[in-house]
């Protein structure tokens, strides 16, 4: 998988180190959420995850394993919070099993 791009500026060498570990620890959670619930929008992993972790660090989640083929987002939104369109994400159960084993 690739490396999500963060910007290290005022973390030393280890603070930027846990930040990588934190995001990738997000991304695997946000994989296992999918791989239960098959479709889902960001809001809803968002609320699956209990509302702790930023909504911006679920959409760079979504996004980082959309890079790497474990979701595809599909040409269709769901209206959400305030109304707002949210893009609807499924995973692919065998590039997930591949990266992060079976469940």
């Amino acid at each position: 998988m690739k490396e999500s791009y963060h910007k290290p500026v005022g973390l030393t060498a280890e603070q930027h180190d846990n930040a990588r570990e934190k995001a990738r620890g997000l991304e695997r959670d946000v994989a296992f959420i999918f791989s239960s619930i098959i479709i889902a929008t960001p809001l809803e992993v968002f609320r699956q995850l209990g509302g702790i972790p930023l909504i911006t660090s679920v959409r760079r989640a979504i996004s980082n394993l959309t890079r790497d083929e474990i979701l595809h987002k599909l040409d269709y939104t769901i209206d959400e919070m305030n109304g707002a369109p949210n893009h609807v994400w499924y995973i692919d159960k065998a590039k997930f099993e591949e990266v992060y084993g079976k469940k």
